[in-house]
């Protein structure tokens, strides 16, 4: 537990730091820091998927990592974010074709074609999610990355605290969520993390006072906070299906107590399209 505290404090020391590094230095340095989160979240989801012998094109998934975000700030800083994002879909489908051009060639299984071709999206499109929200000038791009750092944060502490609690209570017989993914995942807790994520979007909203072109955004927030909660229960749920499948506990060991990069981003990586696409139609 204190190996779990104390490296979750550096990781949000971590992150304050980069934030305060892009309101006063550059935009750019936020962009070097979700860098990192993909090239290194890739690398372990490429190792776990190699240390198991399943068809995964290691060295396709380590470059495609390191590379795609680079590729996205080079043509956003020439272009423009959008220019810059179509680019950027259009390497992932070039590499795609053409590693369907070598299966075929190499008489190769469609299996290993499309786990690699998954690694080519996975974790870079959530990744990008944050990296185009980074570059919106403005107040939408800051609070939308506010909320993908801070509800995923809040929630999960409302879910484990709760849920933990709750199943004190119930002698350990708490109702599972998804007990064949996540056997210490309780419907209790993805209740109490729903609760906590709407706090979470309300908590933006009166610290950080956006001015959003909606009615009533105190409840919109509220309402942002809710549903990403829940739609970061399946990124975290996805990514124990993941582990489960090649045979471990955690992506890594470079946060003690947590795991790897990838789980500790693991429920962010699809909560940011959501924010993304939520900025777009505020």
């Amino acid at each position: 537990m204190l190996k779990r505290t104390i490296s979750g404090a550096v990781y949000c020391a971590i992150v304050v730091g980069f934030f305060l590094l892009r309101a006063y230095v550059r935009a750019v340095a936020f962009d070097a820091f979700l860098w990192f989160l993909c090239a290194f979240g890739s690398f372990e989801l490429a190792r776990a998927l190699k240390d198991r012998e399943l068809p995964c094109g290691f060295w396709t998934t380590v470059i495609s990592g390191a590379v795609l975000p680079v590729i996205y700030v080079v043509a956003e800083h020439f272009l423009n974010k959008w220019n810059a994002l179509y680019i950027t879909l259009g390497v992932i489908g070039v590499t795609a074709l053409s590693l369907l051009i070598v299966k075929l060639i190499t008489k190769d299984t469609f299996k290993k074609w499309g786990v690699t071709v998954f690694t080519l999206v996975y974790p870079f499109l959530g990744v990008l999610s944050m990296m185009i929200l980074n570059d919106v000038n403005g107040q939408a791009g800051v609070i939308g990355l506010y909320l993908i750092f801070i509800i995923p944060a809040i929630s999960d502490t409302f879910a484990y605290l709760f849920g933990m609690l709750y199943n004190k209570i119930r002698k350990g017989k708490a109702l599972r969520l998804a007990p064949n993914l996540s056997p210490k995942k309780t419907w209790a807790g993805a209740v109490a993390g729903a609760v906590g994520g709407a706090l979470a979007g309300l908590l933006v909203y009166v610290v950080f006072k956006p001015v959003p072109r909606v009615a009533s955004p105190l409840f919109i927030f509220i309402f942002i906070g809710f549903i990403a909660s829940i739609v970061g229960i399946f990124g975290d749920l996805f990514e124990s299906y993941i582990k489960r499948s090649v045979g471990i506990k955690d992506m890594g060991k470079i946060m003690p107590g947590h795991g790897g990069v990838l789980d500790r981003i693991d429920s962010m990586l699809f909560i940011a399209p959501y924010i993304l696409l939520m900025m777009v139609l505020m």
